[in-house]
């Protein structure tokens, strides 16, 4: 598992079988959206299932270091990426 930072914030990364594929929440932060409040799910849902995977903490757990709570986990393609910025680019989190 690689963190790097993208607009100010972490985005967990890893490679699956020469694939690389992101935490969907931290993609949709680092797009500036309100994940608590809506949840990771309701954005990604303009992404083709083939570029989703959800995961559980006991099949990646580097994915999960440092982390509380919910042990599942949404990972998006780089082309589940791409959808993501070309739909959410430029929207701001939403007030308070």
């Amino acid at each position: 598992m690689v963190a790097t930072e993208c607009n100010g914030s972490p985005v967990r990364h890893i490679v699956l079988k020469g694939r690389r594929w992101f935490s969907g929440a931290d993609v949709l932060r680092a797009l500036g959206l309100d994940v608590a409040r809506r949840g990771a799910s309701t954005f990604l849902r303009v992404v083709p299932r083939s570029e989703v995977k959800l995961v559980s903490a006991d099949l990646l757990p580097a994915m999960f270091e440092g982390r509380r709570g919910y042990r599942m986990m949404n990972l998006v393609s780089e082309v589940g990426v791409e959808v993501l910025i070309d739909r959410f680019r430029g929207l701001r989190r939403s007030p308070g």
